[in-house]
Order: C-alpha cells, then sequence, then structure tokens
C-alpha cells in the first residue's frame, strides 16, 4: 500500500500555461462578444438614482470635474449661493478653472451670497461664457448648489468642506426652478 511518484518532464510546465492560456483567450472572446449587448440594455434601462457624499475641497474640486466629463460645449450649469468666504487657493482654483470652462465653451450662470466682494463677481463676470450676480435675498449661508443635466451638487463650504453628488432628474428640475426663480429677481453687475 505504498504509493511511488515519479517527476514528469519539466517542459511539461509549460505546456500546461499554455492550455491555461489558450483557455483565458477562450474565455476573452466570450466575454468580449457579451459586453456590447450589456452595455446596449444598460443604455435602454431605466438610470437609477445615485447619490455619493466627497469630503474637502479635494472631494469639491472632483464633484465639479465630473461636469466635464457629462457637458458638452454650448451647454450650461449653475451655482446657485455660493458663499463669500472662501480660502485664497480656493479662488485661485476657480479662476483656472474659469478659463478651462471658457476653453471647453461651457455656460456658467452664478448667484453669489451678497456679502461677497464685488471684485469677486466682477473677475467671473470677466470671462467669455459666464455671468455673476447676487442673490436677490440677503442669506448668508456656507451651503451652496451646482446644477446641470441630472446632476444636483449640494455643497458647504467650511474647513473640511463636503458635497453631496445626488443624479435624479426629477431633484435636478426642482433645484433648477429655483435658481431660474432667483436669476429672474436677480440684476446683472455693470
Amino acid at each position: 500500500k505504498t504509493r511511488h511518484y515519479q517527476a514528469e518532464d519539466p517542459a511539461k510546465i509549460t505546456e500546461y500555461l499554455d492550455a491555461k492560456q489558450q483557455e483565458f483567450a477562450t474565455h476573452r472572446k466570450e466575454v468580449d462578444q457579451i459586453i456590447p449587448q450589456l452595455v446596449l440594455q444598460k443604455s435602454l434601462g431605466r438610470k437609477a438614482s445615485e447619490a455619493q457624499i466627497y469630503k474637502g475641497f479635494r472631494g469639491i474640486q472632483t464633484v465639479h470635474e465630473h461636469m466635464y466629463q457629462k457637458l458638452k460645449r454650448g451647454e450650461e450649469f449653475f451655482y446657485l449661493g455660493i458663499p463669500s468666504s472662501q480660502k485664497k487657493e480656493q479662488h485661485l482654483y476657480w479662476q483656472w478653472d474659469h478659463k478651462r470652462r471658457e476653453k471647453a465653451g461651457l455656460i456658467s450662470r452664478a448667484l453669489f451670497n451678497q456679502d461677497t466682494d464685488p471684485a469677486i463677481l466682477k473677475n467671473r463676470n470677466s470671462y467669455r461664457y459666464s455671468e455673476a450676480r447676487y442673490l436677490p435675498l440677503s442669506v448668508r449661508t456656507p451651503a451652496w448648489i451646482l446644477g446641470y443635466k441630472d446632476v444636483t451638487v449640494i455643497g458647504l463650504q467650511s474647513d473640511d468642506g463636503m458635497a453631496i453628488e445626488i443624479i435624479n432628474q426629477q431633484v435636478a428640475d426642482s433645484f433648477r426652478a429655483y435658481f431660474e426663480a432667483f436669476w429672474t429677481s436677480s440684476r446683472p453687475i455693470k
């Protein structure tokens, strides 16, 4: 009842790997054929609502960057309730971003809190495809809203910062309605 083993030729290892590689290639071809069908089904299906939370100014930047992935030249986004107090490096980021936005041909409309320095609005209005105004109400809050297409972002400007990105057409439409009502009541800055 004793078993004896004998070593096989080491070249068999490469034969084994070649067989596994061939098997992998076969599976890869099958998956490549299925993927277009899955993509089609996903695009035809009802889009589910999503929500993500982003932290810090880096998170706010990430949420803002998503806009560049979804919007095409000539399309618009809006900001509602931009707070007056931001760190210097944040103002510099937004100035840099407006140059980028201008090159991309995206239209920006923004309503700032009334206590915002007029120089900031003058700067934002100096860019092509951009119009900044004061909110018609004297509301002072560190919260702001970004909206475009089916996306709404509710942000909080603070030391640690936070942004909640909601992808839902009904939510986006309702916040756009608020923005349009405030925009209509506001006056252009000269």
